[in-house]
């Protein structure tokens, strides 16, 4: 059931990560979904919390910028509006998307992450020269990341 939850919270993003326009898109990679609340950037784990919870939301996200962009102002995603939010401590809020569920996003968990093809890399557990291929794999324009087929190791695990 929470495999079936983790996908529906992808899935739910996953239309955010196309909307840019088509040279947005080729300049620029998707970031992980990401909100500012109170002038602190919080990154979606990738968890649920299916913890009952009180009616109550302690706050909504009312603006929006491209999907790869962050936020610069509280109550900005860069996923979309409309989504209420609960704050759980200093560190971590959780986030109602409609028909997901709860998914819960957390203050600097997604500094270290790094993005190839479908899939978010913790660089922490990336070689320095994995790192840097995939910025340049990013800095390639579209056409020319779809003809990439020499790719590192660490990516193919």
């Amino acid at each position: 059931m929470k495999a079936i939850k983790i996908l529906l919270c992808l899935l739910a993003f996953l239309p955010l990560m196309g909307c840019a326009p088509k040279e947005a898109q080729e300049a620029h990679h998707a970031m992980i979904p990401t909100v500012m609340i109170d002038g602190k950037l919080y990154y979606d784990t990738g968890r649920f919390d299916d913890t009952p919870r009180c009616g109550m939301s302690d706050g909504s996200i009312t603006s929006s910028v491209e999907s790869w962009q962050l936020p610069e102002k509280d109550d900005q995603s860069n996923f979309g509006t409309g989504y209420g939010y609960q704050r759980r401590d200093e560190n971590t809020v959780d986030i109602n998307i409609k028909g997901v569920g709860w998914c819960v996003f957390e203050h600097g968990s997604g500094q270290g992450k790094i993005k190839f093809r479908n899939k978010w890399y913790d660089k922490g557990f990336l070689s320095p020269e994995t790192v840097e291929w995939i910025e340049h794999y990013h800095s390639l324009p579209m056409k020319e990341q779809e003809a990439v087929t020499d790719i590192p190791d660490e990516l193919m695990k």
